[in-house]
């Protein structure tokens, strides 16, 4: 598909409805998805149900799908599936099935500092990413973060050495490498500038590094489950094209309104209701 001739889009619809319409035009055409499906918690959200009848039944609903995500995906795409303890080792086997266990390229954890005070078990404080390529020839550019020397060899620690390139910023020396899979990144808090009624709402810095590392300025980037809309809004700020979807009218309102704060380029708005028997 054309660049020019592409229009951004924010639909409202079952995603598996949605996904089987965009296939006649963008069939192997998208080039990063992340979604951030329910969690089979066993519980019923502000927008959306996560209880499921049986572990099977939350697969099914999941495998339908991830296989056309598949389809969609272009030979140099990736995917992110964003899961936590529940259900995140059931879909890696799931995922080896329709990706390929040879295309699964990392297990990232996200830490955050959120999380319940646990008494018999360690606090659950972290999320998965199963990060999966379409193809081996597949979309990647290392991320450099910041490395603290103070982390690493402790308060006493005296710039100097030779050898090693250091900066400084307000908390101390440190130096640049290239990320590994654990990714320390705060969460959105009650009073972040961030913050919106949306109680799934996940940070921007998250989505800026999975955009930054498996897609370049004009790349398509989808997200099915579309939630707040930071996909799609970190997407418009570095200069990707994207497609959003969720079922829930309140997702979509609260990313509507996300996306004309930030003055997004024109974009459809596009709604699915489904017909009456």
């Amino acid at each position: 598909m054309k660049q020019d001739s592409w229009k951004n889009q924010l639909i409202l619809g079952d995603n598996k409805e949605v996904m089987q319409e965009l296939l006649p035009a963008l069939a192997g055409q998208i080039n990063l998805i992340y979604i951030d499906p329910p969690f089979n918690t066993g519980k019923n959200r502000a927008t959306y149900s996560d209880r499921w009848n049986s572990i099977n039944d939350y697969l099914s609903f999941l495998r339908d799908r991830l296989q056309l995500m598949k389809q969609l995906l272009a030979d140099t795409g990736s995917i992110y599936v964003h899961l936590d303890w529940h259900a995140c080792h059931y879909v890696k086997v799931m995922m080896d099935e329709i990706f390929g266990y040879k295309n699964f390229r990392n297990e990232i954890v996200w830490h955050y500092r959120t999380g319940n005070i646990a008494q018999k078990i360690f606090a659950r404080r972290h999320d998965v990413l199963l990060l999966y390529s379409k193809s081996d020839k597949y979309i990647f550019n290392p991320i450099e973060i910041k490395e603290y020397y103070r982390d690493i060899y402790g308060p006493d620690f005296k710039p100097g050495f030779k050898g090693r390139k250091q900066a400084k910023d307000d908390y101390g020396d440190y130096r640049l490498v290239f990320s590994d899979d654990v990714w320390d990144i705060s969460a959105v808090f009650t009073l972040s500038y961030e913050h919106l009624p949306y109680d799934t709402q996940k940070p921007e810095a998250l989505l800026k590094r999975i955009i930054l590392a498996s897609s370049n300025p004009g790349d398509i980037i989808a997200d099915f489950f579309c939630g707040s809309g930071t996909t799609l809004a970190v997407a418009e700020k570095l200069g990707r094209r994207w497609v959003g979807c969720d079922v829930s009218e309140k997702a979509i309102e609260v990313s509507r309104n996300r996306l004309e704060k930030i003055s997004a380029h024109p974009f459809l708005t596009i709604i699915k209701t489904k017909e009456k028997n």
